[in-house]
């Protein structure tokens, strides 16, 4: 048989997350619940405001939101002498896409 799938030893731990998170870390002594990086979002535990009931937060990696934008610069500079509504469309499939996917609960102010 072939060789099976391996866990990335720098990627890969086990962390204390979800509803009881925090009171069982509280009751450790061991501060905040942990964040994991998944999918191009920080995953954190939260709570909804009126309800006080558990929720997980998603907001989008910071250094993934800058390389995008950097990209994009990039691309733009590349596309300075297309015509005005080559571009435009170009632009608005990027920024469509980029809602499409990043328009999450929580997530607004990384717009």
């Amino acid at each position: 048989m072939g060789e099976g799938l391996a866990l990335h030893a720098e990627k890969t731990r086990l962390i204390q997350f979800g509803r009881f998170a925090a009171e069982d870390r509280k009751r450790e002594g061991a501060g905040k619940p942990e964040t994991f990086n998944f999918l191009g979002f920080t995953h954190t535990c939260g709570a909804i405001w009126k309800s006080g009931k558990f929720t997980v937060r998603r907001k989008t990696v910071g250094k993934r939101m800058t390389a995008k934008l950097r990209n994009i610069a990039v691309e733009l500079r590349q596309r300075i002498n297309d015509p005005m509504e080559q571009t435009g469309s170009w632009l608005k499939q990027v920024v469509q896409g980029y809602y499409n996917y990043h328009a999450v609960p929580g997530n607004l102010r990384r717009f």
